[in-house]
């Protein structure tokens, strides 16, 4: 009695072989036509161990699993002119644990997903693409776990208009750059016009552009909103490491995302910045952490370029220049900040529309300047900034004003080598000041500077000598800060000048 062999895809239920369709496992042979067949033949698709070479496209179909051996590698020949693999309105496809190399040269991307739902890539790894490793178009329910998305030659994934997709614990390392060809626009992630999709557990390194990025462009008609960028790693990308733009201008097309307990590690200088967020509106950065090893660094930590309604809560800089700066900013909400090791804390407020409110947060000076001010305030447009329960730590100047709006309580500087709190300018109309802490001020009559916001707006300062600079209001009071019996108590001003009449309110 003679025994017949069964094929693997004659067992009941099992995966269909592309082996048993001709695919070469030795890579010589072209085995393009062998997963064509496989794929049309079943829903089940097994590539087993071995690499396969493949020259033109392949179309996926829904209801598919393609399933890798542990080895099995895809080598595509032929993505200068052509996708390795396509899908065009699919559903619920999964591709998993397999490898797929593509030629290493500037071409198309290796996967293609156009309007699919439910797609899968799972612990796959995709490199040396000609474009992007993954390209996604109107997607949505997509996700995509525990891959190596490194080496392309643009990004590791693009999604643009993807709605409610996932990518976890992935690594993008050097896109940009394939080992044959390279670029400048290498990105680990690009997101455009993207709603509600989660990106988390990720590490992006060494890109030639950007870590990640999320945007949407003047002409768009639709936003990036809604989407969480949480808990990803981020090392030494080349031009900045996580970016948030907004071409409207306006903070209206990149809005209500939440960006919360990343980390950003460097030892290279970025071209940018650490975080940049160029116009976004409305959105929230918590516990996300730049720091700096080695050298001191020179870049900005948090770059805000005219954004609008933000949040930073919990959020820290160390080793950096820069802590955060918001150039053309408005209404942005600075809570619970560290920033050790910094030259300035807060920079570019001049240019701001004002409304920031930087509260509870702690610098601690690091720069090697003998002229570093913590916060520069001067020269505000309109809106009035707040300053509460600050702590500024080594700084030359705590906090620099001129005649801006402006409120600060319960402030406190220490070590300061010239001023906690610095005034120039006259106007004290539209200033708050009440129960802040300096250790040394200029000019001197700020010694304990307050200005309780009361209907007369009235100025109380604490000084040895009745004021001698400045313009002062009738009713403007000065407290002997250094009583002695047969001195002065307190000066009031009675008439209004620069710096006015100081008349003595009697002596101890």
């Amino acid at each position: 009695m003679s025994l017949t062999k069964a094929t693997y895809s004659m067992i009941q239920d099992a995966p269909t072989n592309i082996v048993d369709f001709g695919a070469d496992a030795t890579g010589v042979a072209d085995s393009t036509a062998a997963i064509v067949a496989a794929i049309a033949a079943s829903n089940f698709v097994y590539i087993p161990s071995g690499t396969y070479k493949t020259t033109t496209q392949i179309d996926l179909k829904s209801n598919l699993i393609v399933q890798f051996a542990g080895n099995a590698t895809i080598q595509f020949a032929g993505n200068a002119t052509t996708y390795a693999f396509n899908a065009n309105t699919c559903t619920d496809i999964v591709v998993r644990d397999g490898q797929v190399l593509g030629t290493a040269i500037a071409g198309y991307s290796l996967f293609r997903f156009v309007s699919c739902a439910n797609i899968e890539i799972q612990n796959c790894t995709i490199k040396q693409s000609g474009s992007m490793g993954l390209q996604f178009e109107s997607c949505n329910f997509v996700k995509v776990d525990g891959c190596d998305l490194s080496n392309n030659y643009y990004y590791g994934i693009s999604d643009t208009d993807g709605t409610n997709n996932k990518y976890t614990n992935n690594l993008f390392y050097g896109n940009g750059s394939t080992g044959i060809a390279t670029t400048t626009g290498g990105r680990g992630i690009n997101l455009r016009r993207c709603v509600s999709c989660f990106v988390s557990g990720n590490r992006f390194a060494a890109n030639t552009e950007y870590g990640f990025r999320i945007y949407s462009e003047a002409a768009d008609a639709s936003a990036s909103y809604n989407n969480v960028i949480s808990g990803n790693n981020f090392y030494d990308n080349t031009r900045t490491d996580f970016v948030l733009y907004d071409e409207s201008l306006a903070g209206t097309l990149v809005k209500n995302n939440i960006i919360s307990d990343n980390i950003v590690q460097r030892s290279t200088e970025p071209s940018l910045g650490v975080f940049y967020l160029l116009h976004g509106g409305k959105n929230t950065f918590v516990n996300n952490r730049a720091y700096k090893s080695g050298a001191f660094s020179t870049a900005v930590a948090f770059n805000f370029y005219y954004a609008v309604d933000c949040t930073m809560i919990g959020c820290s800089a160390e080793n950096i220049t820069n802590a955060i700066s918001l150039p053309g900013s408005n209404n942005i909400v600075i809570d619970t900040f560290t920033g050790t090791t910094v030259a300035t804390a807060i920079s570019s407020l001049s240019g701001t529309a004002g409304g920031i409110v930087v509260k509870n947060s702690k610098f601690t000076h690091g720069g090697a300047g003998a002229s570093d001010v913590a916060i520069n305030s001067v020269g505000v447009a309109t809106a009035k900034n707040w300053y509460d329960g600050n702590t500024f730590d080594g700084f030359h100047t705590g906090i620099y004003i001129g005649d801006e709006p402006i409120a600060v309580y319960r402030n406190t500087s220490i070590n300061s080598t010239f001023a906690g709190l610095r005034k120039s300018g006259n106007d004290l109309s539209n200033q708050e000041f009440g129960n802040n802490s300096w250790d040394v001020t200029a000019p001197a009559i700020l010694e304990s500077l307050q200005k309780d916001k009361t209907p007369n707006s009235r100025a109380i300062v604490n000084f040895n000598v009745a004021p001698l600079a400045l313009t002062w209001s009738v009713g403007d009071r000065c407290y002997n800060f250094t009583p002695s019996v047969g001195q002065p108590k307190s000066w009031v001003c009675t008439v209004a000048g620069t710096p006015g009449t100081w008349v003595s309110e009697g002596n101890l």
